[in-house]
């Protein structure tokens, strides 16, 4: 069985190389949770789109909030992809759904 990462910056990578395997491995979504005590979300998430930038995919980021979306396109210089809070996901999800 893995070992618990001692440290943020070692939950992160891992996190990191989990998400590169599965989405080579195939998989469409993936959600990304790291439970640390008083933890800054904004930038652990910015760590990730990089590498989601690096291997040529459409991607979005959503937040617990629409005021944590909103800092994250102003801090991240309004980026191409979107960025939400999870009631934009849940439309976004409706609408999905409504296709099949």
């Amino acid at each position: 069985m893995a070992e618990l990462p001692k440290t943020l910056e070692t939950a992160i990578a891992q996190a990191q190389k989990a998400t590169r395997d599965a989405l080579q491995a195939g998989v469409s979504r993936i959600v990304v949770d790291l439970v640390f005590p008083e933890l800054q979300i904004m930038p652990v998430a910015q760590q990730f789109y990089p590498l989601f930038e690096e291997m040529g995919l459409q991607f979005r980021v959503f937040f617990p909030d629409a005021g944590a979306a909103a800092l994250a396109k102003r801090d991240w210089g309004n980026p191409d992809f979107t960025i939400g809070g999870w009631a934009k996901l849940k439309v976004i999800w409706r609408q999905m759904m409504s296709c099949f």
